[in-house]
């Protein structure tokens, strides 16, 4: 893309002249055998790029159905034509019965849902109680195990033990007492006062009973020995197990009862989250009923399809769609509502023009389809994005037409510069040599190669900065200068 000079219209007569005589300095020319010649010209001279564009809307609105729970396939009942609409007609009605069904299906589940709501309330209930009794038992348990265990210790144990003392004691007694009155009868008996037989009786009586106190002395200490070593400690060591067992039963149900309430909680919490996400999706679904007519959100035209980038899209497809009977999906863009004549024009610069371009310069926009149609406007900004190294420009006009319609293409031309006075030659004078530009020099019959430093290029002429004169002659179509 380059720059282009545009005359300024003040100028026009100077410039009228100047070319007249250029011109009947080249009838001359021809006349004379001499080569197409232009001369330098000095007059207002104008840098500006022109760059390709189409127009867009600078407010349009695209139409959808955009439900919030139906999923389902749309079926169109009535579809207005395409064109002019007012805001809050209706552009589309779909049909009602395939989401009345699904209301209807919604309904049900939330019916279903309240029902289960209510039995898991009174489940968490039952399971919070059967826990605060379950963990009553098992502390009331734990705690007799640990009662019993001290009272063993303190007063069981070692009450059986003196019990079983306190009879070895008296058995020991019971033998000395009877040992005393053997042997008192033995000292008695001496005596002739008794029968020999019968002094043999009573004897042989305390002696078989002092025997038989003995032998149970005996049984009694082995008795003994068994309580205190075997007995009491073996009880002792399950009534300890037993208290761990409680205690270890009271800690885990401690723990059980606070997983299983927690487990309780959870089942309801998610059986709360289940019944309020099927209200809420109830509740949306009547809310998609009642939006099954599209109205148009503004007044201006409306073009079946999407509107982006310059184009138009599923234009022909879209309006096979919008006739009673057609089937189109949820969040599809049926329709875009543009104002007329409200429009603006994005057009495409590479970088090194971008770099050139800012906010708020004058600029020309030529419809493709207006032939003469200009119409004033000035660059709105760059848009920060670029796509295949071509940045969007946008450019609005100070006046629109409601003849021009989005999509349509146009040619824009954004003044850089303005000068005042340059000295211009026509493009083709000039030869690029790498760095260098050159130019023929035409004097006294004959061309010689000059140097020259060129600047920028507009309307097909070429500022000449250096190097050249106004009113110097050079050669429109050089050969090859050197």
């Amino acid at each position: 893309m380059r720059a282009e000079v545009n005359l300024l219209h003040g100028m026009v007569p100077v410039l009228v002249l100047a070319f007249l005589a250029a011109a009947a300095a080249g009838q001359e020319s021809e006349d004379s055998g001499e080569p197409a010649l232009a001369e330098a010209v000095r007059g207002p001279f104008t840098v500006a790029l022109k760059l390709d564009g189409s127009f867009e809307p600078v407010e349009s609105t695209q139409v959808e159905y955009r439900p919030r729970a139906y999923e389902g396939v749309l079926e169109v009942v009535q579809a207005a034509a395409t064109g002019p609409v007012e805001a809050g007609a209706v552009l589309v009605r779909f049909d009602a019965r395939a989401i009345d069904e699904e209301i209807a299906g919604m309904e049900q589940e939330v019916r279903l849902s309240a029902a289960n709501l209510d039995k898991q309330k009174e489940a968490a209930q039952r399971k919070e109680e059967e826990g605060r009794m379950a963990l009553a038992t098992a502390e009331a348990e734990a705690s007799q195990a640990q009662e019993a265990l001290r009272v063993f210790d303190e007063v069981d144990r070692p009450l059986r033990t003196r019990e079983s003392e306190f009879e070895i004691e008296g058995t020991g007694i019971s033998i000395e007492n009877q040992e005393e009155e053997l042997a008192q009868l033995e000292k008695m008996y001496t005596a002739d006062d008794l029968t020999e037989e019968t002094e043999e009786i009573v004897l042989k009586r305390a002696r078989r009973q002092l025997e038989r106190t003995r032998t149970y002395l005996e049984f009694e200490k082995t008795r003994h020995e068994t309580l205190v070593g075997i007995t009491l400690p073996t009880e002792r060591e399950d009534l300890v197990l037993a208290r761990d067992k409680a205690t270890h039963d009271f800690d885990l149900a401690k723990a059980t009862a606070r997983s299983d309430l927690e487990v309780a909680r959870v089942e309801l919490d998610q059986a709360v989250l289940a019944h309020e996400t099927k209200e809420r999706k109830l509740a949306d679904l009547k809310k998609d009923r009642e939006e099954l007519e599209l109205r148009a959100p503004i007044a201006g035209v409306a073009v079946p399809g999407s509107f982006a980038a310059g184009k138009w899209s599923e234009v022909a497809g879209t309006l096979n769609l919008l006739v009673p009977g057609g089937r189109v999906d949820a969040r599809t863009v049926l329709c875009t509502i543009f104002r007329p004549g409200a429009l603006r024009v994005l057009a495409t610069a590479d970088e090194a023009a971008a770099w050139k371009i800012r906010d708020g310069q004058r600029a020309e926009v030529r419809p493709t389809a207006g032939e003469g149609l200009i119409l004033a406007a000035r660059v709105a900004g760059i848009l920060p994005a670029w796509e295949e190294n071509k940045f969007s420009v946008a450019i609005e006009m100070e006046k629109g037409d409601e003849r021009l319609l989005p999509g349509g293409t146009c040619k824009a031309r954004v003044v850089l510069e303005e000068k005042p006075a340059a000295i211009t030659v026509p493009e083709s004078a000039v030869v690029k040599k790498g760095e260098r530009s050159l130019v023929e020099v035409w004097k006294d019959g004959k061309a010689a190669t000059r140097e020259v430093k060129a600047g920028a290029t507009s309307d097909g002429r070429t500022e000449i900065l250096s190097g050249l004169e106004a009113g110097e002659r050079v050669l429109e179509s050089p050969s090859a200068a050197e």
